[in-house]
């Protein structure tokens, strides 16, 4: 749990592990009522992401986390060769960790009509996504076999420009329905790299639409 906790507060984008959990813990109280209104949604198109996936494998686990930033950094310049080859893996896929996410809360929003029917044009209100980090970490800090973690800032804005509800939400190395690979498995086949985030993506969508629907 504390590896866990580091993890994602680290990643989250802070020198302060503290700071960045404190960040974690801050989501919008929902305007009920104006959310139980809604007739229509849509999803915006400019999805924001950092520009590179970050790779937590056995030798970038808390060894580096443990020498704070400069530890780390040392660790991901070590895993850039593979960073590069995944994401070229994705590219020649025409995908992206923005298209799978968008294209996965689209389904799931049509396929459920939570909150909302979805729609392309004018809406009631539109989802804005933000990726806040993605990579691949092992299970623990000594496994070799990788999972996708994934964290995104989800935030539901109504016609006036108000934040109707907001929140974040992460898929990581505890939510069994990730099967661990070795990084090998993610570099030859992109197409399982995809997969994984779309899983990713599909648990954190879900219980976002699962909140938003027992308002």
């Amino acid at each position: 749990m504390l590896r866990r906790r580091l993890f994602a507060c680290f990643l989250a984008g802070s020198l302060s592990v503290p700071a960045a959990c404190s960040a974690q813990a801050q989501n919008s109280a929902p305007d009920v009522a104006a959310i139980k209104r809604l007739r229509s949604v849509s999803i915006s198109p400019v999805v924001g992401a950092p520009e590179h996936l970050v790779l937590f494998g056995q030798s970038q686990s808390l060894g580096g986390l443990a020498f704070g930033a400069l530890g780390a950094a040392a660790a991901q310049s070590g895993a850039e060769p593979i960073v590069k080859k995944l994401e070229l893996g994705l590219a020649t896929r025409k995908q992206d960790i923005k298209t799978i996410a968008r294209e996965v809360l689209a389904e799931q929003v049509r396929a459920t009509g939570v909150p909302a029917k979805l729609v392309s044009g004018a809406a009631d209100a539109q989802f804005q996504i933000k990726i806040e980090f993605y990579g691949l970490a092992g299970k623990n800090r000594l496994s070799s076999e990788l999972v996708p973690t994934l964290r995104i800032r989800a935030t539901l804005i109504g016609q006036s420009g108000s934040v109707l509800w907001e929140k974040r939400l992460h898929s990581d190395v505890d939510d069994p329905s990730h099967t661990p690979k070795p990084v090998e498995a993610f570099t030859s086949d992109p197409g399982q790299l995809v997969r994984a985030y779309r899983n990713a993506s599909r648990l954190i969508f879900s219980q976002m639409l699962s909140q938003l629907k027992s308002l």
